[in-house]
């Protein structure tokens, strides 16, 4: 529905700009994601490790 509304708008008037507006909010969603990934990736690996020993 979302992306539907964004093509009309995008196809009428200042297509640029909303596509510009699109970037940079899937940037901002995106880089605290990464970076959460990334400091936590060693206590991630180690609960996988953890979880696959069979006792």
């Amino acid at each position: 529905i979302g992306l539907n509304q964004w093509k009309d708008q995008a196809s009428t008037a200042g297509g640029q700009a909303i596509q510009n507006l699109v970037i940079t909010g899937s940037l901002i969603t995106i880089v605290p994601l990464v970076i959460a990934f990334l400091c936590l990736q060693k206590y991630w690996q180690s609960g996988l490790a953890a979880g696959a020993v069979k006792e």
